[in-house]
């Protein structure tokens, strides 16, 4: 049965067919040049590689004590203040300058054009060279704290995907020494102020002791037991004490920290460790003299080779001394924390012999 409208369809069909055939080479000319342009753009785009750190923000446990810490008044609530603050401090511009001076990326090739900054006339010398790093810096970090939790993920973009994970690392690194740098001037200065007041009450309790006296003698009348006051002079010994320990633990941690992340090839130009200090100017000049002989000999050159024990011996001697000098450190801190811990339960007996005592001194 003759159908007019399917005649209809194929012959439209038949048509389009004929007319695409027609400009094939139109066609073909058109889809080669738009495969050819995106490899092109493929080619010259250059790749972006993202690192990630997590990082747990917990307030400091130790605080200076008061009235309400210590006879337990207060009630624990999460300090939200503090966590928001921990993360303005981890967008901040002097933690950058810091990590941008740590990974000496002054002289990094993705830095070079980031050196000089916006606000400083080209001919005159620019106050802070790190400037431009810096603001390179912070506008390639990401900051995103999880909900509901104590936790930061900290992520940077870069064409270098090894630089962007030591960047991460090290503003994370960079971040808990600055907390640790911040805890400690903080407790010295709760030290100068708790000592400063211990004397105040040593005197003003000198001075009742002696009004006391007077009083006592006159009035026929009991005071303050020399028991007594051995007691309170003894809990702020012990006070004074766990603060200059909480002090001593802090700048051990420090140091331990600050060794245990050192590597080799990224040493810093200044080392307490006189004996590290002299095997790295060693070492840097054994791998300066070993790079330039690569340039005129092959690694198998019996010389190159000879150079190359002398280079990987130098820096397990090193890498040995490091070590060394990371288990001293890990030593140190760990009796500086267990003085610590000790003091305080010294401190908490103390505190509860002095609150069990009756002060009814004049009766």
């Amino acid at each position: 049965m003759y159908d007019p409208i399917e005649e209809e369809e194929g012959i439209d069909l038949l048509y389009y067919w004929r007319a695409i055939f027609k400009r094939k080479w139109v066609l073909a000319a058109c889809i080669g040049s738009a495969v050819l342009f995106a490899g092109i753009y493929s080619f010259k785009v250059t790749p972006k590689y993202k690192a990630t750190a997590t990082m747990l923000i917990e307030e400091e446990g130790s605080r200076i004590m008061s009235i309400e810490d210590e006879f337990g008044y207060r009630q624990n609530i999460p300090n939200l203040f503090f966590f928001n603050t921990q993360l303005k401090l981890l967008e901040s511009k002097s933690l950058a300058e810091r990590t941008a001076r740590k990974m000496d990326l002054l002289h990094s090739p993705l830095f070079a054009s980031k050196k000089k900054s916006k606000n400083t006339k080209s001919d005159a010398p620019d106050p802070n060279p790190y400037f431009g790093v810096t603001k390179a810096i912070r506008n390639g970090i990401d900051i995103t704290p999880f909900r509901q939790t104590r936790l930061v993920e900290i992520s940077y973009t870069s064409p270098d995907p090894e630089l962007a994970s030591r960047l991460v690392n090290t503003l994370a690194e960079e971040f808990i020494d600055f907390s640790l740098e911040k805890r400690l001037e903080t407790t010295q200065q709760a030290s100068k102020f708790l000592t400063d007041q211990i004397d105040k009450l040593r005197e003003n309790l000198a001075a009742k002791e002696r009004e006391l006296q007077t009083y006592s003698e006159g009035k026929d009348l009991f005071f303050l037991s020399d028991k007594e006051s051995a007691a309170i002079n003894k809990f702020s010994d012990l006070n004074e004490a766990l603060t200059q320990a909480q002090i001593s633990r802090i700048q051990s941690e420090a140091a331990y920290r600050e060794l245990k992340s050192l590597k080799v090839d990224s040493l810093p130009q200044f080392i307490n460790s006189k004996l590290i200090q002299d095997l790295k100017t060693e070492y840097t000049q054994l791998k300066n003299n070993y790079e330039e002989m690569l340039k005129e000999y092959k690694p198998d050159y019996p010389s190159m080779i000879q150079a190359k024990g002398k280079l990987d011996s130098m820096q397990t001697e090193l890498e040995s001394e490091i070590a060394k000098a990371v288990d001293a450190a890990e030593s140190e801190y760990r009796t500086a924390l267990k003085r610590e811990i000790s003091l305080k339960q010294l401190l908490d007996q103390q505190k509860n012999n002095v609150s069990q005592m009756q002060f009814g001194a004049v009766r």
